[in-house]
């Protein structure tokens, strides 16, 4: 199986902290007064272990650009292959043709 890509750790908008991280996708999450002490409430956002995802995953701008420079290399490879065998067709048509033109 291949291995899974869009995991918190390539999201755009994890905060790694080693193997865990903070998930900054949507505003922290409020956490309410403890009711002893009024203003002691905070926020906080979702902790993430680094393998985790969610249906919200966006790329880092550096792995968007590996990938998108992949797939440019790709179709670089597949068009030099489709002009090789171009290149190979017209140069067997052109010898095809000399060797009819010496034995006529």
């Amino acid at each position: 199986m291949a291995e899974r890509y869009e995991i918190c750790k390539n999201c755009r908008f994890w905060a790694g902290l080693g193997k865990v991280g903070l998930c900054r996708r949507r505003a922290p999450n409020a956490l309410p007064d403890s009711g002893a002490v009024w203003g002691t409430g905070g926020a906080v956002w979702p902790r993430t272990d680094e393998d985790e995802w969610c249906g919200e995953f966006q790329l880092t701008e550096d792995l968007a650009r590996d990938k998108r420079m992949a797939e440019y290399e790709k179709e670089l490879e597949d068009q030099n292959r489709e002009l090789k065998k171009y290149l190979d067709r017209s140069m067997r048509i052109a010898s095809s043709q000399r060797l009819g033109s010496e034995h006529a």
